[in-house]
């Protein structure tokens, strides 16, 4: 797809922290962007300010306004997801990040879209089973460690069986993404890196050695552009960036920050243990916890990604961790400030 031919852009999870930042990307090239957010919720006024850009209220789960929404357009990010940690009702998951995507494909058919760019993740793939790199390629035994995994991992297939319809679908999958742009549940090794440096945080899970894979929310962005111009029809790209381990993070958060802090490690079965109550009191009370056993699981795995064939195939390049991470803290203090 050249960019010429990109007419009217359709994204779904505008108000996000990615799908935000995806429109304004697109904006400034001259795109028309309708950026889709839940009814009766708002766009940050830096989109709707924008006259490239264009509030579009509609619901995964409600078809007749994906069609809607959909309308005229040539190109679709599919960005929104129930990407919370925890949900009241686990079929949450299930309703919105397989049904929902079910439901913009159809409505992308029948207003013929010409391409769909579906945002999923990479811990589809799963861990590293041994000293090799996570690639698209892996044969994982593991099944999915939690609910919001398998549901992504269950909207890629239904894709590929609209991908065998005739549709033109690319799938990119993210790793920890962070940078600039919100503290938010979605955005939270930026969170961390902001209490590491103004609250004293400096944990690890276990001995911090296990390793992880992180893209800057700007290289995540240009991916996801790569991905709809060069991306092969059904293929799946990791859009990732450097591997470290918590151990290695946090001492580049200090680093780059002129911080001296010592990583202390948190015994896994007491991270597990806390988990497991604050899984409790949400299933219980309804409050909202920090962290759920699955995802205490996950940090006893290594995460270290090869992001070999976005590169080769889309063009994607990175930014250095410590440039990135030089500018997620200037942007933290300039919000401090």
């Amino acid at each position: 797809m050249e960019l010429s031919q990109i007419k009217r852009v359709l994204i779904t999870g505008a108000g996000g922290f990615v799908g935000g930042q995806l429109a304004q990307f697109l904006a400034k090239k001259g795109i028309e962007v309708n950026a889709m957010h839940r009814p009766g919720s708002q766009l940050k006024a830096e989109l709707t300010d924008h006259p490239k850009i264009h509030s579009t209220p509609a619901n995964l789960l409600d078809s007749e306004s994906l069609v809607q929404a959909s309308k005229d357009c040539n190109l679709i990010f599919h960005l929104a997801a129930h990407a919370q940690p925890w949900a009241k009702n686990p079929q949450t998951y299930y309703d919105v990040n397989v049904g929902g995507t079910i439901n913009l494909l159809e409505a992308a058919k029948a207003n013929k879209v010409d391409r769909i760019v579906i945002t999923a993740t990479a811990g589809t793939f799963g861990p590293q089973l041994d000293d090799s790199l996570i690639t698209e390629e892996i044969n994982q035994i593991l099944p999915p460690f939690s609910e919001y995994e398998r549901s992504k991992l269950m909207a890629n297939e239904k894709a590929q069986e609209y991908v065998k319809q005739g549709m033109d679908i690319v799938i990119v999958s993210p790793t920890r993404v962070f940078g600039p742009g919100e503290l938010s549940t979605s955005n939270a090794v930026t969170r961390l890196l902001s209490n590491y440096m103004y609250n004293g945080f400096r944990y690890t899970p276990g001995d911090g050695t296990t390793t992880g894979n992180y893209a800057y929310v700007q290289d995540m962005i240009k991916g996801h552009y790569l991905a709809a111009l060069h991306g092969r029809t059904g293929e799946n790209y990791i859009l990732g960036g450097e591997n470290y381990s918590y151990n290695e993070m946090l001492n580049i958060f200090g680093e780059v920050n002129n911080i001296q802090r010592s990583p202390i490690g948190i015994p896994l079965p007491v991270m597990l243990g806390a988990a497991k109550v604050m899984q409790f009191l949400g299933d219980t009370f309804g409050i909202t916890p920090a962290v759920t056993p699955p995802f205490i699981r996950k940090y006893t795995h290594n995460w270290a990604t090869d992001i070999s064939k976005a590169k080769m195939e889309l063009g994607y390049t990175i930014t250095p961790f410590k440039t990135a991470v030089k500018e997620t803290s200037d942007w933290i203090k300039s919000k401090k400030g």
